[in-house]
């Protein structure tokens, strides 16, 4: 039946379409059931993002069994399943968390697709061809897959560990499957309108046909709408050098926030939604915060819903390189942290985010920090260590709003200690090499193509994420991908010259590197 499907489905897709007024389609179903879904105006919808997560939590160590045999996807075909990686990081508290991933199940390794149907309120189909995600395999990347990221695996999070290998006196275990995809590689190929009259989406995977889902929809006229589709970002620098000429250490910098819909109009003027706001149920224009109930990870589980907004300042640009600093977890309470060095790293770096980590942290401890004010501007001071060059500034943020999911992101550069511009020298390249049109660089990820700020004080690893560094994040997808088109033991694949020290993030050198 499976084969039947999947054949059909592919018969039925449009080879073209020309529309350019198409909208992303996020959808996240979680143990078989998905929030409502508001659907604004009548643009045409592709599918962007797809994720279906099955959790169960237990008092003791079982592994993933309780997802394996109850639950959402109990029902798919998990022989060949095996344990294939593990990763440890302290919880702020002394302890530590381990996750093991599990890979190689049938279902994580073979092609299968999603068709996604749309229904009356009757419970009957609307006669319009259902959207159709082909998932492609997980040992390669084709250009026939709908979405250009596939991640199928399974994990279990023991929290309580305490200390790296001993989980003797663990004080809970999750375990997890997930099905995660997005990136569209052709967004003008299968997409339509949801009609006006449908009440829900209908979906079907075909390596688990028997287990339809159900994704409640609401329909809003695009003139009833608060908001508008479409996510821009971008800042404006409110300060001026006091010099006139450039900025020096210790000099306080102003930074005003311009969240966006996709027309230019300000989703937020003055203050942003605060932290509370955000927690009970989201923020109405679809802004997101920083999800702590996630767990989101690395390459293996739903870092691209994370949703943190980051501001940073990195510079000199000419000294930029990957981050071997460690910011510690109390830092994240002041206005902003450093995050790199001169006389350590070689250049300097502050981080702060939107709501302040302070705030976000502080309410685990007083929830009423939750409530705190959030401002649209940001304030960032030239680091005391601060050497003379361009500085770069950039920051990022996630929209979630009706149906719509998107990851965007700003880069500025301004000048600090001299008015003598600065360059980076690149010390890798070719990327575009496999991230090209849809799925380039600056349409993945944050939404920056600006590679330099990968090198941002946001990419520093903090005591409870040692794997933030850009180089860590880098290997660690590339070496953890089946899919990835090239030998990942390969350095010249990227790298101009054959790179010195570890590579962070390879199979046997990720935390805590011993």
């Amino acid at each position: 039946m499976q084969r039947w499907i999947l054949g059909t489905a592919i018969w039925l897709t449009p080879l073209a379409a020309s529309a350019t007024d198409r909208i992303g389609l996020s959808l996240r179903i979680d143990n078989g059931e998905s929030a409502e879904v508001q659907i604004v105006g009548n643009a045409k919808r592709y599918v962007q993002e797809l994720d279906l997560v099955s959790t169960a939590s237990t008092p003791d160590d079982q592994g993933i069994d309780p997802v394996i045999e109850d639950g959402d996807f109990s029902g798919l075909d998990w022989s060949g399943v095996e344990f294939t990686d593990e990763e440890w990081r302290p919880d702020g508290a002394g302890g530590f968390t381990r996750q093991r991933f599990f890979r190689n199940a049938q279902w994580m390794e073979q092609p299968s697709a999603f068709l996604i149907f749309q229904r009356k309120a009757n419970g009957k189909l609307q006669p319009e061809l259902p959207f159709l995600v082909l998932t492609g395999s997980d040992d390669e990347w084709s250009f026939a897959d709908t979405e250009f990221v596939r991640r199928f695996s399974a994990r279990q999070v023991t929290t309580g560990c305490t200390t790296v290998g001993d989980c003797s006196a663990a004080t809970g275990h999750v375990a997890q499957a997930l099905m995660q995809l997005r990136e569209a590689q052709y967004p003008s190929i299968g997409d339509r309108k949801i009609r006006s009259n449908t009440e829900s989406l209908l979906v079907v995977w075909t390596a688990d046909p028997f287990n339809p889902r159900v994704v409640p929809i609401d329909r809003i006229d695009e003139d009833e709408a608060d908001y508008g589709p479409g996510f821009g970002v971008d800042f404006d620098v409110l300060t001026e050098p006091a010099n006139g000429q450039y900025y020096v250490p210790g000099e306080a910098i102003t930074f005003k926030l311009l969240f966006t819909d996709g027309d230019g109009n300000l989703l937020h003027e003055g203050e942003l939604p605060t932290f509370a706001d955000f927690l009970d149920g989201g923020t109405e224009s679809g802004l997101r915060y920083l999800d702590v109930t996630l767990n989101p990870t690395l390459y293996y589980a739903l870092k691209h819903r994370e949703g943190n907004i980051l501001f940073s300042m990195s510079g000199p640009t000419d000294q930029l390189q990957a981050n071997d600093y460690t910011v510690p977890l109390f830092a994240f309470f002041a206005p902003q942290a450093q995050a790199a060095f001169a006389d350590q790293q070689g250049f300097s770096a502050v981080v702060a985010g939107v709501p302040a980590l302070g705030i976000i942290f502080g309410g685990q401890f007083d929830p009423a920090l939750w409530n705190t004010p959030v401002s649209d501007e940001v304030v960032l001071t030239v680091p005391d260590d601060a050497q003379p060059g361009t500085y770069i500034v950039a920051v990022k943020a996630r929209r979630d709003y009706a149906g719509e999911a998107i990851n965007e992101g700003a880069v500025h550069r301004i000048q600090v200690g001299s008015n003598e511009v600065t360059s980076w020298a690149p010390t890798t390249g070719m990327c575009n090499d496999c991230h090209t049109g849809e799925t380039a660089i600056e349409n993945i990820s944050h939404g920056i193509g600006d590679r330099e700020s990968c090198l941002s004080g946001c990419h520093t690893a903090i005591e409870v994420e040692p794997d933030a560094p850009i180089d860590y994040r880098i290997h660690f997808v590339h070496t953890r991908s089946d899919r990835y088109p090239a030998d990942p033991d390969d350095c010249s694949t990227c790298h101009f010259e054959e790179p010195e020290g570890i590579p962070r993030g390879y199979p046997g050198f990720v935390y805590p590197f011993d």
